[in-house]
């Protein structure tokens, strides 16, 4: 009966490097379909099937061969370790929280931090066809996902963009800023995929990859979701600007640049759904202008920043701890902003200067560069743009604080660390 099946997908079942491919599509398909729960068990699989495999001889498992060597080459200042720190300081930060239950689910959010690098750390380097394949099914789950939500769309587009006007979002599977950064992550991963499989791949498969991106592109602006397309248009823009100055085509690469900057222009004037969105933006903040910030989206997001500076500045050294982060944010907002349900400042900077002051923040933004810095991964054009890609998101959200936001870190940023240095070239 095996041999029947097809060999791909004897590759995914019978190989630890499909395996562990497996597992991460189901963590991505569960972000976009707020599975929180299959995102949790999909991680302690991929625990499972790096930590053990099938005796060679005989029934049941013994533990898999090469990890505890591949693990000591590690140091404690590589890029994997320093993944753990948010784990850790969530940890060492219950000595000055005085709220231990809330700390507790800080703790418990924080963990695949340490869980997933540690499962990277023992595992075997890979080609870039793994990461190839993680961003074809990338490609494809958000194609798929965004048709029944362009029906839906198309069928009810007077009301939708009624909704739009008004500060709501157009329905989607799930949280619709999370689904806006699925969509430009998918809508880049079709970009880069196009760039490396034109040349090589079916004229059926160049067309899918084609026709996919172009889909997304426009599902993108029908989405409106400013969190999306300020972080596609900020890569695409940062890409481009790396071609030029490698000296690339530079005509055809400044005409793309003036090109990006003008499609959002062209989509106000065509895509009713954009329109609505950017007027309500305008009219929002004139709101907040006025005074009037209560239930506004936009202004709500800043008070969450202002909260946010406050406690901040409370204790700037070490921060108030993770159990006292909310609890000290519900007072504040009681105090200050009754009206208002309390929010994570929407900038992950923020929170973490909040949580743990600048030492904190220091840590932290060590290990965000040490993946770019570590064996010069900044000279890979995608791998740089990626990570560019999730700081700016931490500019305007607490991607980190949300169990789905890091499941979508650590993901991308691991497949792709898995990558050999040697396997990349600088056009990637």
């Amino acid at each position: 009966m095996n041999q029947a099946l097809p060999k791909r997908l004897l590759f995914l079942v019978n190989t630890l490097e499909g395996q562990v491919l497996s597992l991460l599509c189901i963590m991505l398909f569960s972000v976009v379909y707020s599975m929180e729960f299959l995102t949790s068990q999909a991680m302690f699989f991929l625990a499972g099937v790096t930590l053990f495999e099938r005796k060679t001889s005989g029934r049941g498992l013994q533990l898999r061969k090469g990890n505890r060597d591949r693990l000591q080459t590690f140091k404690w200042n590589s890029a994997h370790a320093l993944l753990t720190i948010p784990f850790f300081l969530a940890i060492l930060s219950m000595a000055w929280s005085s709220d231990w239950s809330a700390g507790l689910r800080w703790i418990q959010l924080k963990l695949p931090f340490f869980v997933l690098p540690v499962i990277f750390m023992m595992l075997p380097k890979w080609n870039i066809i793994f990461l190839k394949r993680l961003l074809q099914f990338t490609l494809l789950l958000l194609t798929i996902s965004c048709i029944p939500v362009l029906v839906h769309y198309l069928l009810n587009m007077e009301d939708i963009n009624l909704l739009l006007s008004q500060g709501q979002h157009v329905p989607v599977p799930s949280n619709h800023i999370r689904f806006s950064m699925m969509v430009s992550i998918a809508l880049l991963s079709g970009i880069v995929l196009i760039r490396l499989d034109a040349k090589t791949c079916s004229k059926l498969w160049k067309s899918i990859l084609i026709g996919s991106t172009v889909f997304l592109f426009v599902m993108l602006h029908v989405l409106s979701v400013r969190t999306g397309l300020l972080l596609f248009y900020s890569s695409a823009l940062f890409l481009i600007l790396v071609q030029i100055l490698q000296g690339k085509s530079k005509v055809v690469y400044l005409g793309l640049a003036v090109l990006v900057v003008g499609l959002p222009f062209i989509a106000y004037q065509t895509l009713p759904s954009f329109q609505s969105k950017i007027n309500y933006v305008l009219w929002d903040l004139g709101k907040f202008k006025e005074g009037r910030a209560a239930q506004y989206s936009d202004s709500e997001r800043i008070i969450s920043l202002q909260a946010g500076l406050q406690l901040f500045k409370e204790a700037p050294l070490i921060g108030v701890g993770a159990g006292d982060l909310k609890p000290n944010l519900k007072a504040i907002y009681a105090e200050q902003f009754p009206n208002l349900k309390m929010k994570l400042p929407h900038a992950q900077f923020i929170t973490v200067a909040a949580t743990y002051g600048l030492l904190g923040l220091f840590l932290f933004l060590a290990m965000l560069l040490r993946p770019i810095i570590e064996n010069r991964r900044y000279r890979y054009t995608g791998f740089l743009g990626f990570n560019l890609f999730m700081y700016l998101s931490m500019c305007v959200e607490s991607t980190l604080d949300t169990n789905y936001g890091i499941t979508i870190y650590l993901v991308f940023l691991l497949a792709a660390m898995q990558v050999p240095l040697g396997k990349w070239t600088t056009d990637n």
